[in-house]
């Protein structure tokens, strides 16, 4: 290509783009709960969506530059969960909550499941790999003029909505809050930070979040460059199949999230218990298969369908821990993704740079085992224990009225 980059350069440029999104995320968090997610939204989508038109002049021009882009869009992107579990606890009734998150979130997966072939067919055409960029740089801006014209931080300040629904949701939110013993109020009181760094279910989801979040970002960022080094596909055909795990992790989230919604409607098992079952299903599945997928030799079918299982099998883990901050404090649940989420970028930095260590100079099938096997270790070991152990559903951070005034309170889940 144009450029002469080795293993570790690349992780380099890859990793850039996670420090940019680990700056972001609790300021995202908390100023999405207190003047709501709207235009924090819009902001950083159009940053981003302004460092992908950058990217290849930024690139052509001096490798700093496309550091420093990369690092821009990660700042950007950064506010999308954060922003969206704000989202979520304005907009969704209590009983709706996995369902709604993971639905919009799986928007996410799909910008992979679409991205990863569109980019091979524009790279692989006439148009250069720089078309890529501009292709997504300008679909983000259009992106943003829906954004603009369709959303609204509240269900009482959107013009288009019935007064049916509008009724509906907030009666639904004020009952659930009712029967917690809550005092439903609209305002936004000051984070609990004492509350939210001492609570040993937070603390475990975090720890879950980010071995989750290990396997993720290195399957998103290595698994073409495993599909184009190891076995060896051409770059229309690698886009599709890198694509394709993520396709059935899609479906999988999807299909657990609402098992889980009917799960706790029917009262057949307990929230804390429905959380658990399926964050540890997930993170052993994924785990047990990406294992099975690095010792598959060069069989290109079963590697293909081992990988498949296991990135859907992520889809478990998905739907359990992005609802559970929601669980564990609905009023606060974007600036404890927030800080979740700085953690899970961490994995993001790290994971590209260790991979990109150990194949440097032995890009060959035994040294992807490592990559893999290291990587089903972190998801296999200690974090389903921690999870089961620790983990609960229970409301953490609750609302209390003091003389018609809404403050902080806490109570252990």
């Amino acid at each position: 290509g144009d450029f002469d980059w080795d293993e570790n350069t690349q992780a380099l440029v890859l990793s850039s783009f996670f420090l940019g999104y680990a700056v972001t995320q609790f300021p995202a968090g908390r100023i999405s709960e207190v003047y709501g997610p709207r235009l924090v939204f819009f902001s950083g989508i159009f940053l981003s969506a302004i460092g992908s038109l950058l990217t290849p002049i930024c690139a052509h021009t001096n490798f700093g530059l496309l550091i420093v882009c990369r690092f821009v869009m990660g700042l950007g992107e950064a506010v999308l969960y954060p922003c969206y579990q704000v989202v979520v606890s304005n907009w969704a009734p209590p009983t709706e909550k996995s369902r709604m998150t993971v639905l919009g979130t799986t928007g996410n997966t799909w910008g992979t499941i679409l991205g990863m072939p569109i980019s091979g067919l524009l790279a692989g055409s006439s148009l250069g790999w720089e078309s890529v960029f501009y292709f997504f740089g300008f679909s983000s801006i259009l992106w943003c003029v829906f954004w603009a014209l369709l959303v609204y931080n509240y269900p009482h300040q959107h013009p288009r909505i019935t007064q049916r629904e509008k009724i509906l949701i907030e009666t639904k939110k004020r009952e659930y809050s009712e029967a917690l013993g809550q005092q439903h109020c609209a305002t936004r009181p000051p984070v609990p930070w004492k509350a939210m760094f001492t609570s040993v279910p937070y603390i475990a989801n975090v720890f879950t979040a980010f071995c989750y979040s290990w396997g993720w970002y290195m399957l998103l960022t290595e698994l073409p460059t495993y599909m184009n080094n190891i076995l060896h596909f051409k770059i229309d055909q690698n886009a599709f199949l890198s694509a394709l795990p993520f396709l059935f992790m899609s479906i999988v989230s999807n299909i657990a999230a609402f098992s889980q919604d009917k799960l706790m409607e029917r009262k057949t098992f307990s929230k804390t218990v429905v959380r658990k079952i399926f964050a540890v299903t997930g993170l052993l599945g994924s785990g047990i298969f990406l294992a099975l997928a690095s010792f598959a030799g060069c069989d290109h079918v079963v590697i293909v369908a081992l990988l498949c299982i296991a990135v859907a099998m992520v889809g478990c883990i998905v739907s359990s821990l992005l609802v559970n901050y929601l669980d564990l404090a609905p009023n606060f649940a974007g600036s404890m993704m927030g800080v979740s989420n700085c953690v899970m970028a961490i994995a993001g930095i790290v994971a590209p740079l260790v991979t990109g260590a150990i194949v440097a100079g032995h890009d060959d099938l035994e040294h992807w085992q490592i990559v893999f096997c290291l990587t089903a270790g972190i998801h296999c070991d200690g974090a389903p224990l921690v999870f089961i152990i620790f983990a609960s559903a229970e409301e953490q951070c609750v609302q209390l009225t003091n003389a018609g005034n809404c403050n902080e309170g806490a109570r252990t889940g």
